[in-house]
């Protein structure tokens, strides 16, 4: 009887950020370089164009390709990078499923994900 064999491929997620680059303490370069050394994505486009965040205009990194990282993942990337950046919140998309994940020692008022503000190209 023959031997079947199977390859497991890792799954393929779609993820989308929008980080602000106004009260950062980072770089776009510097955050670029961070997800390629953690491998974050399989493959990616970014681009820097002006956002709005709390009324005001600023200018955002908007990265989005496919990872093979989980949502779990993602979410400590996202904790990593809100300390490191210096950000009260980051928007994402995993797999078109939009979060506004805040800092841990943010204090203020929490908003909801809104689709209508979050950048795309």
């Amino acid at each position: 009887m023959p031997i079947t064999t199977y390859t497991i491929q890792p799954q393929k997620n779609n993820l989308a950020i929008n980080l602000g680059l106004n009260n950062n303490n980072k770089k776009a370069e510097q955050i670029i370089e961070y997800f390629n050394i953690k491998k974050v994505f399989i493959d990616y486009q970014y681009q820097i164009n002006d956002g709005i965040y709390n009324g005001q205009k600023e200018s955002t990194l908007i990265i989005k390709g496919l990872t093979n990282k989980t949502k779990e993942q993602i979410f400590e990337i996202i904790n990593f990078l809100n300390t490191s950046c210096t950000q009260e919140c980051i928007a994402y998309k995993f797999n078109n499923f939009g979060v506004l994940q805040y800092n841990e020692t943010y204090k203020g008022q929490k908003q909801n994900f809104n689709d209508n503000y979050f950048l795309n190209f």
